[in-house]
């Protein structure tokens, strides 16, 4: 009988994640479809660019949420109800956490956008990647260690145990290390602009081209291409 029963709840559970995955797409439609008619009838860009970041993690959370309300309408789930709520919530949360992320990429594009065509701005474009990496990292990370917490594992324990691999994985890695803190620094301080010429300690003439997060390439005079790790570029004394 025991047998039975939970092949009866297996099957409710199929049909309910079908209903709530067509359910959730439905409605996701429509308020795409009104989200679009509000766009196009505004001046500005921002909202147009938003839709296009956010419109996969919104469709994500509709059907999530539509699945879990057909869960709470289906009698004789108490079994696996609770369950479905648990996971749930914690799959939401690390689709908010996504959707802010995107969000803030939205944003950055945004700002990158209308940017290019003025003489000064607020914040150097060339910034923008890496402020979008690290926004993208800390959005990530923060929800999923809540939706861990949602769901019951103690991420005290897995925090130390990650804190421990990071510190390891740290001293054998010392090098590449120094030149990730080296290109942040040096992104931020910015010694030199993207096409500037700067002269090195030895008297190289070089022309910088990109400081990425390991290296930094310059074209020599010849146009060759020359290729300096950011905590080498960090110590020189460079003459722009």
């Amino acid at each position: 009988m025991e047998i039975i029963e939970w092949a009866i709840i297996v099957i409710e559970v199929v049909v309910i994640g079908y209903l709530g995955s067509v359910l959730g797409k439905l409605i996701h439609a429509v308020i795409l479809k009104g989200m679009r008619f509000l766009s196009k009838r505004t001046a500005l860009t921002l909202d147009d660019i938003l839709l296009q970041y956010i419109e996969n993690p919104l469709r994500l959370s509709i059907i999530v949420l539509s699945v879990l309300f057909m869960s709470g309408i289906v009698p004789n789930l108490f079994v696996v109800q609770a369950a479905m709520m648990t996971y749930g919530l914690a799959i939401l949360i690390v689709l908010v956490s996504y959707t802010l992320s995107e969000t803030v990429g939205a944003v950055l594009r945004w700002y990158y956008e209308i940017s290019k065509t003025r003489q000064t701005q607020f914040l150097d474009l060339t910034l923008l990647p890496f402020i979008r990496k690290i926004t993208r990292i800390v959005f990530i990370t923060v929800g999923s260690v809540i939706a861990l917490s949602v769901i019951g594992v103690e991420v005290s324990g897995l925090l130390t145990i990650t804190s421990i691999g990071v510190l390891i994985l740290g001293l054998a890695s010392q090098e590449s290390l120094a030149n990730i803190f080296a290109g942040l620094v040096l992104q931020l301080d910015r010694p030199a602009a993207y096409g500037d010429y700067v002269r090195t300690l030895n008297g190289d003439i070089l022309r910088l081209q990109k400081i990425g997060s390991r290296s930094a390439k310059f074209y020599d005079l010849n146009g060759n291409v020359v290729v300096m790790s950011n905590s080498e570029m960090a110590k020189q004394r460079l003459t722009n």
